[in-house]
């Protein structure tokens, strides 16, 4: 869970930190459209790291270590090759990309600004994104909560003294938030880095071992991951439709849903931790033949994700108010975001559920499957924003609502694949 913190942290600071500088809307605004933006590019290395980490946790379980040098090897290759697409799309093709879906023109150019410094720590990114599917894969995520404490403290610092202008250095506002995020990213970097000398997983595991390219290796990461990325892909751009959408009805609104944004993330946390862990889990007892175990594993990691939300949206529900003052002071933004953040509590406990069932299946190596889960749900999602939100200009809270839509179709379309049972016998 802390591990998972460091993906998430850096937006939730920039957001807290931004919204207390300056012209507030517009700090959340640029925050929004142009964290949304690298968050869209740099999920996509998800796809290729979660493949990976299915197929290192399955290793794991077979007792074939010396094989996951390879893997990992591997996935660093088309990794290095996404991150290249990566910078392109950023730093080159934002501008074009971005013109027609944010009409503010302050907001525009203060988020292509973001991107031109935010798209240096591009590598970074997605280097920390694979290092963390081995680590997860392999069982061993205790570094990555020291990554994340010297990301976050960093961040922090960075944050403080370059979105204000502290210690003699001007107040750069938003490219402040983006080059206080390159710089503590390189820094997580490190400590996982480190680790891997640390702990001599080169001898053990043959990583890093010079080697030539096996196109087999590539192909098989390439037939396991490529649905994951076509997931990510259409996931994280209805989630930007959504907020394009909002965009459209005004500024406060959107303000209003970034907060929301970075409260779920935070929320969200301890959920995609443990869902993170059961694909683990479920491909490792998959390689030790232990089928049997899989539904008690899941059944277990359901209602622990259950639980822990329950507390947070207890929490959220009962002190809306104190969790906004986090973020702004402006009295505003606070009241009227009280409605939507019981929307959102809603669609928090369906999330929890889902998301350990949809990493489970994605543990059994079906990731083709994933990808049609997600088409479907992302289906339903969407009809509910263009067909009833956008035409009778509902409000913000019914804009979150549709976050119910979501969950519910994913969480039930998995689950009915799950108890079919016909994920027993997938290898990979």
């Amino acid at each position: 869970m802390l591990g998972m913190l460091a993906q998430n942290f850096m937006q939730i600071t920039n957001t807290a930190f931004l919204g207390r500088a300056g012209n507030i809307e517009l700090g959340l605004n640029v925050s929004a459209m142009a964290g949304l933006f690298y968050f869209l590019i740099t999920m996509l290395a998800f796809g290729f790291a979660n493949g990976a980490q299915v197929l290192i946790a399955r290793r794991m379980g077979e007792d074939r270590e010396k094989e996951i040098g390879a893997l990992f090897n591997h996935n660093l290759v088309v990794l290095g090759a996404y991150t290249i697409v990566a910078f392109i799309m950023l730093f080159v093709a934002a501008p074009y990309l971005l013109s027609s879906f944010i009409p503010n023109k302050e907001v525009f150019d203060k988020s292509i600004s973001f991107l031109h410094y935010r798209s240096f720590g591009v590598v970074f990114t997605i280097l920390i994104i694979c290092f963390n599917s081995f680590y997860v894969g392999v069982g061993r995520t205790k570094v990555m909560m020291y990554s994340t404490l010297a990301t976050t403290l960093v961040n922090i610092g960075l944050d403080y003294t370059l979105i204000f202008g502290k210690f003699g250095f001007p107040a750069l506002n938003t490219d402040g938030a983006a080059i206080s995020s390159v710089v503590a990213e390189g820094v997580g970097l490190i400590v996982l880095v480190w680790n891997v000398l640390l702990n001599d997983y080169g001898s053990r595991m043959n990583l890093f071992k010079r080697s030539k390219i096996e196109w087999g290796n590539i192909r098989q990461l390439l037939n396991l991951s490529y649905p994951l990325v076509f997931q990510y892909t259409i996931s994280i751009g209805a989630w930007y439709l959504f907020f394009i959408l909002l965009g459209k009805m005004s500024d406060h609104a959107l303000a209003i849903s970034n907060i929301l944004r970075s409260i779920l993330f935070l929320s969200t946390i301890s959920c995609w931790s443990i869902a993170s862990a059961s694909n683990s889990l479920v491909s490792n007892i998959m390689g030790q033949h232990k089928n049997y175990q899989v539904p008690t594993l899941i059944r277990k990691a359901v209602l622990l994700s259950l639980a822990i939300t329950a507390v947070m949206v207890s929490f959220l529900a009962l002190f809306p108010g104190l969790i906004m003052r986090i973020y702004t002071d402006d009295p505003l933004l606070i009241a009227d975001a009280r409605f939507p953040i019981y929307a959102m509590c809603c669609g928090l406990i369906l999330l929890s559920a889902a998301t350990v069932l949809f990493q489970s299946v994605q543990g059994t190596g079906n990731t083709k499957f994933n990808l049609l889960a997600e088409a479907l749900a992302v289906c339903f999602y969407t009809a509910y924003l263009v067909a009833v939100v956008r035409p009778f200009h509902l409000s913000v809270t019914y804009a979150w609502l549709s976050e119910m839509v979501y969950w519910t179709t994913l969480g039930t379309v998995c689950l009915l694949y799950l108890r079919s049972g016909k994920w027993k016998n997938y290898r990979i």
